[in-house]
């Protein structure tokens, strides 16, 4: 019985932290991917051309505790030598900007 109840608990820990980091147990797809391949495809960039692809959570942390503020995808691109393309979105995955940073220019991103 405490085998049984293990696992279960064990089980139920892995969904919580795989819900926690955004991750899709069936492809391992960042629950915003699909919104910036949209907005990557929009700037006319192909996916043959992406480096690299992180996401990270914006957090406020205050005396009650840490809240998500939004999502940042960082893409590395073969034209860019150094820098990386910005998507910054919403905690629902609306975008709010899209920049470059480090040198990399991209047409139609703000670049800083």
């Amino acid at each position: 019985m405490q085998k049984i109840l293990w696992k279960s608990w064990s089980m139920g820990l892995g969904a919580l932290l795989l819900a926690a980091s955004g991750a899709s147990a069936n492809d391992g797809a960042h629950r915003c991917a699909e919104v910036v391949a949209a907005e990557l495809k929009a700037l006319g960039i192909a996916q043959s051309e992406i480096q690299s692809e992180a996401y990270r959570n914006r957090f406020r942390t205050s005396r009650s505790g840490q809240r998500v503020l939004g999502v940042d995808a960082w893409i590395g691109l073969e034209r860019c030598e150094s820098g990386e393309l910005v998507v910054k979105m919403n905690p629902q995955c609306r975008v709010e900007e899209v920049y470059t940073v480090r040198g990399c220019d991209v047409p139609g991103a703000n670049s800083y």
